[in-house]
Order: structure tokens, then C-alpha cells, then sequence
């Protein structure tokens, strides 16, 4: 069974019809002033641009906004933006993923989105899906042979000297309601359940303090 499949996908959400002039107001409007989470776990962001709108950061924008018209059309006027990167290593996939919207993630993949593309913490696409419980994303990386098992650098805590390296389910396991892509994740024959990140701890170590899905864990837990 493909991961999509697992959750019965449809196709009949409605596409943004911003067009591309709109979507320049916006920026310039916005002034795409750079987004940080408090924590341990960073969604991207851009800096403003002085020199005026650029592609890259239009399709940047598109992908994160779920514009899928916009997206297209970009990528049609020149397919070399389909993996730019922001300053932190964001491409247009990992954007599309982590605001999760799966038809852009879909098509971005169709043409040439590299699902293996790395962050300068080394998180995949699938690492930014599984983080924010964005199942369908996550299944459609899946499904194109994302490697389930892949670990980030980790961020600098002042708590404890070293990086923590987290796989797609420390993630997941990190979020209080993340049962979706837990259980998308640990259906899935590839996964290696038991891996653990620079704290010595596993993900069902994680999902303990974070939530009541730990429970989903006890299955893999009673089989060890």
C-alpha cells in the first residue's frame, strides 16, 4: 500500500488564482519581514529584498502560500527555480510542506523537486512535514522514496553543549498532536523505530512528555 493511499487522498481542493502581479503587491506590501519560532525547531523565512522582487522569491512565496496556479507558471517561464533555496536552505518543496499544502508538493515533485534537498540544519522535506503533522505531504514524500530515517544537524542549545540530530519521528513525536503522521510513519516497514538523537533518547522517548499519542508507540514498543 502506498502512504498516500493510507489516507485516501483527494484532488478536489480549490486552486489560488492570484496572478502574478498580486502576488508582487503582496510581497512589497509585507515586506517579507523573516518569521522564528521560539524553539528548538525553525520554520524559514526571508530577508527583505532592496532590490526589488525577484523569482526566487516569488516562487518561495507561492510554494509556502499553496499558490499553485502562481507556481506553475513561474516554473514555466524558467524551470531552473524549482529548487532555489532561501538563506537557511529552504527550497520551494520544503515550503510548500511545512504550510502544508499537498497538490503544490505534488506538482513541485512532477517537475524535478528534489525530495532529498537539505536545510543548513540538514532537514528534508519530509522533516519540515512530519514536524507540523502534515500527513498528506509526508505520504506523498513517502511515496517518491523519501528516506524515512534521515536525521537533521539540530540546533544549539545553550543547555547543553551539542547538536541534536532528529529523525522525521523524533519530530513528529515532539508534537503534543501529531497522531497522523505517527501513525503514517510507523506503519511503514522502513522505519527504524528505535533510533536515537544526541540526547540518547528515542522518539517514544520524546512522546511520553509530549502527548497522549504516545500510545500509538506501545505497538512497535511490544514487539522490541
Amino acid at each position: 500500500m502506498y502512504a498516500s493511499e493510507f489516507f485516501g487522498m483527494s484532488s478536489d481542493e480549490e486552486e489560488n488564482t492570484w496572478n502574478r502581479e498580486e502576488i508582487e503587491n503582496i510581497l512589497k506590501i509585507s515586506n517579507l519581514k523573516k518569521k522564528e519560532f521560539n524553539s528548538n525547531f525553525q520554520v524559514s523565512g526571508w530577508e527583505d529584498d532592496n532590490d526589488g522582487i525577484i523569482e526566487e522569491s516569488e516562487i518561495l512565496w507561492a510554494a509556502e502560500n499553496g499558490n499553485l496556479i502562481s507556481t506553475k507558471n513561474l516554473l514555466a517561464e524558467n524551470s531552473n527555480l524549482i529548487n532555489v533555496k532561501d538563506r537557511d536552505g529552504y527550497s520551494p518543496l520544503h515550503r510548500a510542506c511545512y504550510n502544508n499544502h499537498p497538490d503544490v508538493v505534488e506538482f513541485l515533485i512532477s517537475a524535478g523537486g528534489n525530495i532529498f534537498a537539505k536545510t543548513l540544519d540538514l532537514w528534508q522535506p519530509l522533516h519540515s512535514s512530519c514536524k507540523w503533522n502534515n500527513a498528506l505531504c509526508a505520504a506523498k514524500l513517502l511515496d517518491e522514496g523519501a528516506d524515512i530515517n534521515c536525521k537533521t544537524k539540530g540546533v544549539y542549545s545553550k543547555l547543553q553543549l551539542n547538536t541534536v540530530r532528529h529523525t522525521p519521528l523524533h519530530l513528529a513525536a515532539s508534537n503534543g498532536k501529531a497522531k497522523e503522521v505517527l501513525q503514517l510513519l510507523l506503519s511503514n516497514f522502513s522505519l527504524k523505530p528505535f533510533l536515537k538523537n544526541d540526547n540518547n533518547e528515542t522518539a517514544y522517548d520524546i512522546a511520553q512528555r509530549s502527548g497522549k499519542y504516545y500510545k500509538i508507540f506501545e505497538i512497535i514498543n511490544n514487539k522490541k
